[in-house]
């Protein structure tokens, strides 16, 4: 380009052109003809409206509306079996406690009556020595007249007993996670559906 203004008298040193998509210098008339062109290409797409596509969308809404049945059943159905296997295991949480319970009162009896070895003989022999009472190796009351196991047996019992109640709380705890999942799973698969 000049600096200083100048007459013009033939045509060849003129040019209007514009920058294609690709960068490059196109006179208006060749930019002109490709757009023509281009429409022209366009108007002979066939456009699809929803009246040719009823069958299809028809058959989409139909699976997703299975979908979202079998999803709602599934979530209706896992919802109250968490909550019968949440109360199950605060079942097993008490029976557990009272177990313990049981478990210390045993193991404090054992330990008195070993005590009582070293006590004088009247104690040793199971009798009281300030009431004459017997002493039962149990820690049943004394009105009932049955054989009680004896310590060592029973304390073996409810150990056994503990560890029983601690694997079913153990899986039930696995259990009640694994159908949170499934139904934090199954709740989002209900709201992606629900958003279409």
């Amino acid at each position: 380009m000049e600096s200083t203004p100048r007459i013009i008298n033939f045509a060849g040193e003129i040019f209007i052109g514009i920058n294609d998509a690709e960068d490059k210098q196109v006179t208006l008339v060749d930019y002109n003809e490709r757009l023509k062109r281009e429409l022209e290409g366009l108007n002979k797409i066939e456009i699809s409206t929803v009246g040719s596509k009823v069958n299809e969308n028809q058959v989409a809404l139909s699976n997703l509306g299975n979908q979202l049945n079998q999803l709602s059943l599934n979530y209706e159905m896992l919802s109250p079996e968490l909550n019968y296997d949440n109360d199950k295991l605060k079942q097993y949480g008490k029976q557990l406690e009272a177990v313990q319970e049981d478990l210390r009162k045993n193991k404090g009896a054992l330990k008195v009556k070993k005590l009582g070895f070293d006590l004088p003989a009247e104690t040793a022999s199971d009798i009281c020595p300030t009431c004459h009472q017997e002493i039962r190796d149990s820690l049943l009351p004394i009105e009932i007249h049955q054989t009680a196991m004896r310590l060592e047996d029973n304390i073996a019992y409810i150990e056994a007993q503990q560890k029983m109640i601690e694997v079913y709380v153990d899986g039930q705890k696995r259990n009640i996670q694994e159908k949170q999942k499934n139904f934090l799973n199954i709740n989002h698969k209900l709201l992606t559906l629900g958003s279409l």
